[in-house]
């Protein structure tokens, strides 16, 4: 894949057009790669796990308003509109942010690095960012948006997708910062977000990684997720990050052998979830987002 990716580029430099939009171009086609790493994903969980108790028979099992929600998001994902939403919802400012970044940074510390050092600095940084934004999302600002993500009554490998396009924008605004400091390549964008992607299709499975040092130490596995998106009290704002380092270091990692929880958000939370419509799903939690914001920015200046 790399060399393909930095043949495509070579291509681009000869021809005289911006880096800015080869990136643009690599990055917006990324969302169809999600479509092997599902296929694999559901493939190694109904090896492990048989057929029955595979995601693969709950998701094209009888229809369910959880079910249906999680194909719309997955569809809205890999047709790229979940991302061209969320470049308009959050009026493309991730770009102008690399842009001015880029301007007074004009060197890139990584640029002619090993692929190697370049993933593992990105495998850093972003999953800090990635914890730190969703341990935002998870205060009374943001928790109307996540809460289309936390509402999925079971887990299923797609679930992974059940994203708001609004909270997507805002997490991609974040990830430019490092990479426009480090000046990776595309390429080695592309395969951190295979990579990290088949990483949380696994964490969204109902069976469990069975490998204690691994869940442990290195990364949060399916039953550590479980616990993130479990209704009991104890385990609310717990497992936020993929890497088990962020969750350790910031207090939030718990770990239990065996644990059986119930999924989802208490109907107190609020009634719009797992509708599956897109006036709904797309709209309506983006305004009532928005009031919720702005609501408690005024509580906290006033």
């Amino acid at each position: 894949i790399i060399p393909f990716i930095d043949k495509v580029k070579a291509l681009y430099e000869q021809k005289n057009i911006s880096s800015d939009v080869f990136n643009l171009t690599i990055t917006s086609f990324a969302p169809s790669g999600m479509i092997i790493l599902i296929g694999l994903a559901f493939f190694i969980e109904a090896w492990i796990a048989g057929w029955d108790q595979s995601a693969m028979v709950r998701a094209f099992g009888p229809s369910s308003p959880t079910r249906r929600t999680d194909w719309f998001y997955t569809l809205l994902y890999a047709s790229n509109i979940s991302f061209m939403l969320g470049l308009l919802f959050t009026l493309g400012i991730g770009y102008y942010i690399a842009a001015e970044i880029k301007a007074l940074f004009p060197f890139r510390m990584l640029e002619d690095s090993s692929p190697v050092l370049g993933f593992f600095a990105l495998l850093f940084s972003n999953s800090l960012i990635f914890y730190i934004f969703h341990r935002f999302i998870h205060t009374s600002f943001l928790w109307d948006l996540h809460k289309s993500h936390h509402s999925a009554k079971e887990m299923n490998i797609i679930t992974n997708y059940r994203s708001h396009p609004l909270e997507l924008g805002l997490r991609n605004v974040l990830y430019t910062v490092p990479a426009a400091l480090l000046g990776v390549s595309p390429s080695v964008v592309i395969c951190f977000m295979a990579v990290t992607g088949f990483i949380v299709l696994m964490q969204h499975s109902e069976i469990d990684w069975n490998l204690p040092f691994v869940e442990k130490y290195l990364l949060i596995g399916a039953a550590g997720h479980r616990i993130h998106h479990s209704k009991d009290p104890k385990h609310y704002k717990k497992n936020l990050g993929y890497l088990v380092l962020w969750d350790r270091l910031f207090g939030t990692f718990h770990y239990e052998e065996n644990v059986r929880v119930s999924v989802g958000i208490e109907k107190s939370e609020g009634t719009i979830y797992n509708s599956g419509q897109i006036k709904t799903e797309l709209w309506n939690i983006y305004v009532q987002t928005c009031q919720t914001f702005f609501r408690n920015c005024i509580k906290r200046i006033t």
